[in-house]
């Protein structure tokens, strides 16, 4: 019987002899990450941060539309950085948290921006929203112990990802308006009521992290509608196959002078054998993929003293995502590794204490997470907007009184 070990007994003697040129590049690429996780911590450790707090008047007409808008016009705010700026640096690309947060009763939206960019986000709220105010304050989160979870707080958090591929759209702020009856129906509003039955000593901290993208998305969802009507993708040639075709090109050339040019069959469409479902789906797609993309990740947590630690707060939570997502679509789900819950009874207790410290940390920084994907300008409005006056939010800081127009020197 042979030992299925022989294999590597055999293997070890040849390491040993050629492992100079097995070692340096296992080394070079543990060394390159390494090196990028230091100094990318340092670059975002000097970055300097501006927390600013939008409130609108009573009265605000305004469609997430106006959002959408503004999303659109902070596209521009950045652009990837270079080799050397990455490795010697440590530089990032810019970015942007959006922040929903609600406690004590009462409602909050901020946005955290680099302090460069302050002037140019709040000239674009005040481009949509004239009557807003937009005050400079500290980070909300310092209100919070440092190191929770602890003898009085428990915490939950985690982070979503999309069920699908991110070229499938969410369920957005225009399919929640009511033709036939002529209202809309805002999907903020169920946050808004929960933030409103939060007590004094818990909270609820909703994160989005976003930057624009410049990755080709609309080709990936070229690639899934060719996967949805069955068109075959055509093939890459490689470059034996490019100097073949080069060198048999005169040969081709003559022979179809030779036959006459032949008639190019038209393939038919083959949208037309789709099930209007699919055909549905294909044009989501395409509409989808047309806008401006952001780079994007979510991240949620609830905190609460120990006496008061309501778990149906994050069954409210995980509603308000809940109502974005379609079968035949896109949605949301929570990304069970960087949830509290483990599967495996071994040191349950500790490993869920270690994760929610985990999940606090990354929330408090900032960190960029684990999971990203890509939404669109109209997909981001959906989730993050100010409410209207359709929508009755008492919790949510409004301005009584109308207020003059924005100055005519904010700087940009």
């Amino acid at each position: 019987m042979e030992n299925p070990f022989d294999g590597v007994i055999l293997f070890i003697p040849f390491l040993i002899q050629w492992w100079w040129i097995f070692l340096p590049p296992i080394l070079f690429f543990i060394f390159k990450e390494l090196w990028l996780y230091y100094v990318k911590i340092g670059y975002l450790s000097r970055m300097s941060w501006t927390m600013l707090e939008i409130s609108v008047p009573r009265e605000v007409f305004q469609t997430p539309k106006a959002i959408e808008n503004i999303f659109a016009s902070l596209h521009s705010i950045s652009i990837p950085p270079e080799f050397m700026e990455i490795y010697r640096k440590g530089k990032v690309q810019d970015y942007i948290c959006l922040e929903m947060v609600g406690g004590g009763g009462k409602s909050h939206f901020y946005i955290r921006t680099p302090s460069g960019l302050k002037g140019y986000v709040s000239s674009q709220i005040y481009a949509h929203y004239p009557k807003a105010e937009i005050k400079e304050v500290s980070d909300y989160t310092a209100d919070m112990p440092l190191n929770a979870p602890d003898t009085q707080y428990d915490l939950w958090g985690t982070e979503m990802k999309l069920t699908k591929e991110d070229g499938y759209p969410i369920k957005t702020y225009i399919e929640f308006e009511d033709t036939v009856e002529e209202k809309r129906i805002d999907p903020v509003s169920s946050l808004i009521e929960s933030f409103a039955q939060l007590r004094d000593n818990e909270q609820i901290w909703i994160q989005i992290l976003i930057r624009p993208t410049y990755a080709p998305w609309d080709k990936e969802g070229q690639k899934l509608v060719n996967k949805i009507i069955g068109k075959k993708a055509a093939s890459k040639k490689d470059w034996a196959d490019k100097f073949l075709d080069m060198m048999f090109l005169p040969i081709k050339i003559m022979l179809s002078a030779e036959g006459g040019k032949k008639e190019e069959k038209k393939e038919p469409s083959l949208m037309q054998h789709l099930s209007p479902g699919q055909k549905e789906i294909v044009e989501s797609i395409e509409r989808n993929v047309s806008k401006l993309g952001f780079d994007t990740a979510i991240r949620t947590l609830y905190i609460g003293k120990r006496d008061v630690f309501n778990r149906a707060n994050i069954a409210a939570i995980m509603g308000f995502f809940k109502q974005f997502n379609t079968l035949n679509l896109n949605g949301f789900r929570p990304n069970s590794e960087i949830s509290p819950r483990v599967k495996f009874p071994i040191f349950k207790k500790q490993r869920e204490y270690a994760r929610k410290k985990k999940i606090y940390r990354a929330y408090r920084l900032r960190l960029p997470a684990k999971i990203n994907f890509i939404f669109n300008t109209e997909e981001l409005a959906t989730i993050f907007h100010f409410p209207s006056t359709v929508v009755e939010a008492p919790s949510t800081p409004r301005i009584e009184a109308k207020k003059a127009e924005p100055p005519i020197n904010l700087p940009i």
